[in-house]
């Protein structure tokens, strides 16, 4: 006859290691960084890159005097181009520095190739958010340290 004999701290030490295992698979963590300037604003950031999205942190500085609203829009894409997925700061219509932080999660395998960081302006705050103009642009690639 044989006997299941429990022996506490086995399972939860084996379910511990399970989940340490997989932690690498899941972050890649490399970085790159861009700044971008109009007249006396400017926006910067850094992308860190995980296996299914891109991080992107930073600052953004409105200018006192500015006449327009101003935010970040990301797009992430495939080496072929195909678009993936996008996400966006919120508009800032006033003078400050203001730190924002997005992920944009692509559920892909891999990750996006690049991503597309641009900084978009409106006339003013109730405008439509469809209603933009690009100020300025840049690609960052995963496998290079500064983007352009």
């Amino acid at each position: 006859m044989k006997r299941l004999v429990h022996v506490p701290g086995i399972f939860a030490s084996a379910v511990a290691v399970s989940v340490f295992a997989a932690a690498p698979a899941e972050a890649y963590g490399e970085k790159n960084s861009w700044s971008m300037r109009y007249g006396n604003g400017t926006i910067a950031g850094e992308n860190t890159w995980y296996n299914q999205s891109v991080n992107i942190e930073g600052l953004h500085y409105v200018p006192s005097g500015a006449s327009e609203c101003r935010r970040l829009w990301v797009v992430a894409r495939t080496t072929s181009g195909t678009h993936l997925a996008n996400a966006s700061s919120t508009w800032k219509c006033s003078e400050g520095t203001f730190p924002y932080e997005m992920t944009v999660n692509t559920q892909y395998p891999g990750g996006p190739a690049d991503i597309e960081v641009t900084w978009q302006a409106k006339d003013k705050a109730d405008y439509p958010d469809e209603v933009y103009r690009i100020v300025d642009s840049v690609t960052c690639f995963r496998a290079y340290y500064n983007c352009g």
